[in-house]
């Protein structure tokens, strides 16, 4: 028999029923649980995965520039996709800007080449579904395809022999 000073009593009953409705809780989500799942819609999944052909596509964007922060004009520019082998080609403009759109989802390797520069390289980077990828390239000078940049000494020994040099 439990009286209204007994608070181990009290303590027993509250327990009992916070696991009653605890269950009885559990077990009406579980009835209804379709009410609060959520799936995404059909043009939502499609945008997901990457099957539907039109929304598939992406946009890959670069600056080419020099160490010192100028814009590298007409550089060769080649976006290859390593799984499939297909090849993505142009030339930056003006202002050493690109941009490829309609990029189909992959792993690409992006290669950028101008007279007087070092190939750049970018390897090994993923395009997903709705990416937007930038891509600040840094060329360094060096070579490229057999046309070295040329490096004209400021004073060399014939310039002093000649005197055409100070």
């Amino acid at each position: 028999m439990l009286t209204e000073d007994c608070p181990v009593g009290w303590r027993t009953i509250k327990r009992r029923v916070t696991r009653i409705a605890g269950a009885a809780l559990s077990a009406a989500l579980a009835l209804d649980s379709g009410a609060f799942a959520q799936r995404p819609a059909a043009e939502d999944y499609q945008n997901a995965i990457g099957s539907s052909p039109d929304k598939a596509r992406r946009e890959v964007s670069l600056i080419a520039t020099d160490g010192t922060g100028a814009m590298v004009p007409n550089s060769r520019i080649t976006l290859t996709e390593l799984t499939k082998g297909t090849k993505l080609e142009g030339l930056t403009d003006e202002t050493g800007t690109f941009r490829f759109t309609g990029v189909p989802i992959g792993v690409y390797r992006l290669t950028i080449e101008t007279v007087g520069f070092q190939t750049y390289v970018k390897d090994a980077f993923v395009v997903l579904a709705n990416a937007q990828i930038e891509v600040n390239a840094v060329l360094k000078v060096g070579t490229m395809g057999g046309a070295e940049y040329p490096v004209v000494p400021r004073r060399t020994r014939w310039a002093k022999i000649l005197h055409l040099g100070k």
